[in-house]
């Protein structure tokens, strides 16, 4: 795979030193943790908070209690706000979920046999731009949350994103963990635990994701269809690419959820098992 002129390096390098890591899973922390970023700063909740003009309802604590304040907000933001919240989850599940990604990848190798170099995996440069894509559909989402024909056009979007996201993990880890080098060796204790851990993985990486994404961007479409004026003979209610929006979001989140719940309790049986074994080993 080809890699930057040593000049060019060593110039970015002393910009931008984390170029210099080489280890994937540190390299890998640093570029998928914009929503985390995000969530920590309070960047989603003042932008949120901005958007939905909650000072002009809630000026001060008597008018926070006040039921006629609420009922206008809901009235006027009630769709958005719901929207809003639905995009917090999506950021917060992202971050988790992400992390919980590498921790799973770094488990599937041996301690002496972890991938390292950097300039081995697949798609090194698109990632980058790939996070930078992914910065830009949040900062879409969380801008134009009250706008749902952009809003829609931003989650086509991040669905495509997140299928070509897919794409590289799939190949990654087809690709590192099929070379023999990074195979367990004989004497780990753990080889028959992080081999089934693999298995594991790849029944998860087996699952429909690239359906899943297609069913977001459907839906996405069939809210920008509603949100315009593509269908003048048709009078729908205003909150309908609202609701449309908010349920395929949050099935996405939902369906996704239950892949990774079931691949969780299968590796915490391994885990389990692991930690049995380490004990039995112990006491021998």
């Amino acid at each position: 795979m080809a890699t930057l002129p040593q000049e060019v390096r060593r110039v970015l390098i002393y910009f931008v030193p984390e170029i210099a890591l080489d280890n994937i899973e540190k390299r890998l922390r640093r570029h998928t943790n914009v929503a985390g970023s995000l969530i920590t700063l309070g960047f989603l909740f003042s932008m949120f908070g901005h958007k939905l003009k909650v000072n002009s309802y809630f000026e001060s604590l008597s008018s926070f209690l006040a039921y006629a304040n609420w009922k206008k907000f809901v009235d006027d933001k009630g769709m958005t706000a719901l929207l809003a919240f639905v995009v917090i989850l999506m950021f917060y599940n992202f971050r988790r979920n992400t992390r919980a990604e590498i921790e799973i990848m770094a488990e599937m190798f041996s301690s002496s046999r972890t991938p390292q170099c950097w300039d081995r995996v697949y798609g090194q440069r698109q990632l980058i731009w790939l996070t930078a894509m992914w910065l830009a559909a949040a900062l879409f989402l969380v801008g134009f949350v009250d706008y749902p024909r952009v809003f829609a056009a931003t989650v086509m979007f991040y669905g495509v994103c997140n299928i070509c996201g897919m794409v590289m993990y799939r190949k990654n880890i087809a690709q590192f963990v099929s070379d023999p080098r990074f195979l367990p060796p004989n004497d780990d204790a753990h080889k028959a635990f992080i081999l089934q851990r693999r298995e594991i993985q790849s029944i998860y990486l087996e699952r429909r994701h690239h359906l899943k994404e297609a069913m977001l961007i459907a839906g996405a479409a069939l809210a920008f269809v509603t949100a315009g004026s593509l269908i003048p003979s048709v009078r729908l209610w205003s909150g309908t690419p609202f609701a449309i929006l908010i349920v395929v979001l949050l099935s996405n989140e939902l369906v996704v959820g239950w892949w990774r719940r079931q691949r969780e309790k299968a590796l915490i049986m391994v885990d389990v098992r692991q930690i049995r074994s380490d004990k039995e080993r112990m006491n021998e």
